[in-house]
């Protein structure tokens, strides 16, 4: 997918994902995760019906109508919680991510949620980089395995 600036890119909230931005999306997961059980598939994954559902919130950059990254919300609870994100790799380390991340904070505050979580992979320094150093979260609980690797809760909680 093609790529300019961060500022060519708008940030909006996909009220579901029309089809061609979903399989964007589901194209977007196969490049980065090759070989993993698609998390968003199309074959009745338990998944993919939860996040249609009321509580659940998509984003998406997009640039043109080609999505350049996501993020997906739950606010079903007294929390919201950073359920995935995702930029395409010609877009990374643009500001991209912290927008799509940002903009699910706001909701969250508007909605009066009492905190914002999330998890990665301790593994991933780029992760840790924008939950804690740019958008202010803190660590808590212990380090899981979520299955594909040490995993660290992070939370940004509302005053």
């Amino acid at each position: 997918m093609s790529y300019c600036s961060s500022q060519d890119v708008r940030v909006v909230h996909l009220d579901p994902p029309l089809p061609d931005e979903f399989r964007q999306i589901q194209d977007f997961e196969r490049r980065t995760y090759p070989g993993e059980q698609l998390k968003f598939s199309n074959k009745g994954s338990r998944t993919v019906a939860l996040t249609f559902r009321k509580g659940f919130r998509w984003y998406a950059a997009l640039l043109g109508k080609t999505v350049q990254g996501y993020s997906l919300f739950d606010f079903r609870d007294d929390d919201a919680y950073l359920d995935d994100l995702g930029v395409e790799e010609g877009a990374r380390r643009t500001g991209l991510a912290e927008r799509l991340v940002s903009i699910g904070i706001e909701d969250a505050k508007k909605m009066g949620k009492r905190r914002v979580w999330a998890k990665y992979l301790v593994s991933n320094e780029g992760a840790r980089r924008l939950y804690v150093d740019k958008l202010g979260f803190t660590a808590f609980g212990d380090v899981e395995d979520d299955g594909l690797g040490a995993a660290q809760k992070v939370e940004k909680v509302f005053p």
